[in-house]
């Protein structure tokens, strides 16, 4: 029976949903952005992420804003297709894990990263959310199931699983994901509003401690699911260490010898390379803890007192360091305030 969690036009359009996912696999072009994805692959079995507006915004936004990623680890949570996590990695992500607790799926997603080149940063494996996760994240996204009520009702429909959650699987996921952030890690997630407040993670994520900031929003009119479609940014505070670093004088930090913005950051993220930071001494604590919080791999920090400075050396960088890499880009961006307040004066 229908499952009465669902209001006449809710059920209406997960009917409509799907009636257009008893699909044989196929393969279609795609473009999100600037990014075509030629003869993406779609399994029988799988969501459609060529129908589906939920789907289709979020690729279209993380084809456009690669800073969520580039240069970093990515987790595509149930990646169904792999369409997001396969736009991440052809965008600059640093290695992307694809993970669904569906096999059709993590085979449809391990086709797509084959058919696109993708295997020296890109993986996909089966787990049930994050029960088979090793290792931490920059980003994390879910397009999560949106509609309330149990896949459990339509059992002729494999696809109801990607659409219909009674809450569970929601708190399951946020309960969990802040062990799998990285220092100052985000989280997006699409909502497509029709579908009431159960699984709206606007409302539900603050319910479990994070913050949560809607970074876009559109009126969907070109796909299956037409209304409006929301994007939205999870943090925890704790996990902060931008936030956290903004609290120091760090206007005053300078960076030796690096000095161009594409040195810096090739410093940071290129194997074997060395980054050294000039610290005023009574930040100089502070900062090497925040350091030493994160998951630095195979990297030694060593410090050595010159007069009022303190000379901070990382290396042996093996992967990017998110603390480090946000530490630098708050140094960077108000070195170059400093600049043009000083041209300005002059």
């Amino acid at each position: 029976m229908v499952n009465m969690a669902l209001n006449d036009e809710q059920k209406a359009q997960i009917e409509r949903q799907l009636a257009r996912h008893h699909h044989e696999s196929f393969r279609t072009d795609l473009w999100y952005g600037k990014t075509h994805l030629k003869g993406f692959s779609i399994h029988a079995k799988v969501h459609r992420p060529d129908i589906m507006g939920g789907s289709q915004v979020m690729a279209t936004f993380l084809a456009e804003h690669p800073e969520y990623y580039k240069g970093f680890h990515a987790l595509d949570m149930g990646c169904g297709s792999g369409i997001l996590g396969t736009v991440m990695a052809k965008n600059g992500a640093y290695k992307v894990v694809m993970a669904d607790n569906s096999r059709p799926a993590v085979a449809n997603s391990q086709e797509n990263i084959e058919n696109f080149g993708l295997k020296d940063r890109a993986s996909a494996i089966e787990s049930d959310l994050f029960s088979k996760i090793k290792g931490k994240s920059h980003l994390i996204v879910f397009n999560h199931p949106f509609f309330p009520g149990d896949p459990a009702d339509y059992r002729d429909s494999p696809a109801a699983a990607t659409m219909l959650d009674e809450g569970s699987l929601l708190k399951r996921f946020l309960r969990d994901a802040h062990k799998h952030l990285l220092p100052g890690g985000r989280i997006l997630m699409p909502f497509f509003h029709l579908a009431g407040e159960t699984s709206n993670p606007e409302i539900r994520a603050k319910e479990h401690g994070y913050d949560v900031k809607k970074v876009f929003g559109t009126n969907s009119t070109d796909s299956i699911q037409k209304g409006e479609i929301s994007i939205y940014e999870l943090t925890l505070k704790a996990h902060s260490d931008l936030a956290a670093a903004r609290e120091h004088p760090i206007v005053k930090l300078a960076i030796s010898p690096i000095n161009s913005r594409t040195r810096l950051f090739a410093s940071v993220i290129g194997n074997g390379r060395k980054a050294i930071l000039k610290v005023e001494s009574p930040v100089a604590s502070d900062l090497i803890k925040a350091l030493h919080r994160n998951d630095i791999r195979s990297s030694e920090i060593t410090s050595t007192l010159k007069t009022k400075y303190h000379r901070i050396i990382v290396h042996n960088l093996d992967e990017p360091s998110a603390s480090l890499i946000n530490a630098l880009r708050v140094i960077r961006d108000e070195k170059n305030m400093l600049r043009q307040g000083k041209k300005k004066e002059k």
